[in-house]
């Protein structure tokens, strides 16, 4: 499942990008209606489903190029 792909130029970010932004998941203020939106496929999505998805697929959805 993918959501959508987001590209950062990985020289302009610190080297523990990926750390800080799968940190930053765990503050997004992400709701229940939100995973019913992107996790269609998904048996009762919530919000903790979604961060889930978001962190286990991080390098799927967010690439460094």
């Amino acid at each position: 499942m993918c959501l959508n792909k987001w590209m950062f130029n990985g020289a302009k970010n610190p080297p523990d990008f990926k750390q800080n932004m799968k940190k930053a998941i765990d503050n997004l203020p992400l709701t229940d209606d939100m995973a019913k939106k992107f996790l269609k496929d998904v048996e009762n999505p919530t919000a903790s489903k979604l961060k889930k998805y978001l962190k286990e697929d991080f390098d799927e959805i967010f690439k460094l190029k």
